[in-house]
């Protein structure tokens, strides 16, 4: 499905190290591999730390294949260290692993994005190892609830975290097609931040 919003923010790709600032260990790539070890796609995960346990957030459909079925957790990696089911939520396309590395965790804001809100998100494009920073602001909230923040994304951002001018989550990147052939929108939505404090905590979204 197409989004046309007429308006739509231009963003700053840029590159920079891991530790060029402070919530970047707490996002990593996230892959599926076959039985060979090759690996067959990629997204961006982030980590949470409640009641300090560290889960690895990651849209429900990075563990997927194209018929929807689950594939099999050994093939699951951040980074070279395997990473096992936690819980599932594929109504909000939310899924939360555990194991892996144990940073620090990023934190979720309480407030839904808001036009014109100054933020940013960190990701590897698929084939990366190198994480990729966008900055900008959300410029339109659509009539389903979807908060548009940019064009074009690159494949492999998907699953990575929108973050606010306090380093708090404020959504996950999304792809969705755009108006432009072979480029896609980088949405979020506005209910991201309630159904990701309920997945986590357990709390009502």
């Amino acid at each position: 499905m197409s989004i046309r919003t007429g308006m739509l923010t231009c963003f700053l790709l840029l590159t920079l190290p891991a530790s060029a600032h402070q919530p970047y260990d707490s996002i990593q790539r996230f892959s599926v591999q076959n039985d060979e070890n090759i690996q067959l796609w990629s997204c961006t995960t982030w980590a949470v730390r409640p009641e300090d346990r560290v889960l690895w957030v990651v849209p429900y459909h990075c563990l997927t294949d194209e018929n929807g079925v689950i594939l099999l957790q050994a093939h699951w990696k951040i980074g070279k260290q395997s990473v096992q089911m936690f819980r599932l939520a594929p109504l909000y396309d939310l899924a939360l692993l555990t194991g892996g590395p144990a940073p620090h965790g990023l934190r979720i804001s309480f407030s839904q994005p808001s036009v014109r809100q100054a933020v940013y998100s960190v990701g590897y494009p698929h084939g990366s190892t190198v994480q990729h920073v966008m900055t900008g602001t959300f410029s339109n909230i659509d009539e389903d609830g979807r908060a548009i923040f940019g064009l074009p994304v690159a494949e492999g951002f998907s699953g990575g975290p929108i973050l606010d001018h306090n380093n708090m989550v404020v959504g996950v990147v999304l792809q969705q097609e755009c108006p432009l052939p072979g480029n896609f929108c980088a949405v979020t939505r506005a209910a991201t931040v309630d159904q990701l404090r309920a997945v986590v905590f357990g709390e009502s979204a």
